[in-house]
C-alpha cells in the first residue's frame, strides 16, 4: 500500500510505472492475485505510453502470470504472445 501511495506522490511516468511493477510484486506475494493483475496492468500502460515497450513486456510477463494463476489462461496467453 504504500508503493501505491508513492505513486500518487511521484510526477514521473517511469518512476510510477517502477513503483506500479514492485507493488504487484508485492500483492503476488501476499496472494492478491486481484491486486497484482491491476497494479501490473497500469504499469505496462504507463511503460507503453512512454515507449518504454521492454520494460512494458517484461511486466507483462508477469501480469500474464497473476492471470493465469486466476484461471485466465487464454488471456495469459495472448498476454505473452503479445509480449514476446
Amino acid at each position: 500500500r504504500y508503493l501505491e501511495q508513492a505513486v500518487a506522490l511521484t510526477g514521473e511516468a517511469r518512476a510510477r510505472a517502477q513503483l506500479l511493477s514492485r507493488a504487484g510484486g508485492l500483492a503476488i506475494r501476499a496472494a492478491d492475485l486481484e491486486a497484482a493483475e491491476r497494479l501490473f496492468g497500469q504499469s505496462v500502460e504507463l511503460y507503453e505510453s512512454e515507449g518504454e515497450t521492454h520494460a512494458a513486456a517484461r511486466v507483462s510477463s508477469r501480469l500474464a502470470i497473476a492471470e493465469r494463476w486466476q484461471g485466465g489462461m487464454e488471456e495469459a496467453l495472448g498476454r505473452k504472445v503479445m509480449a514476446a
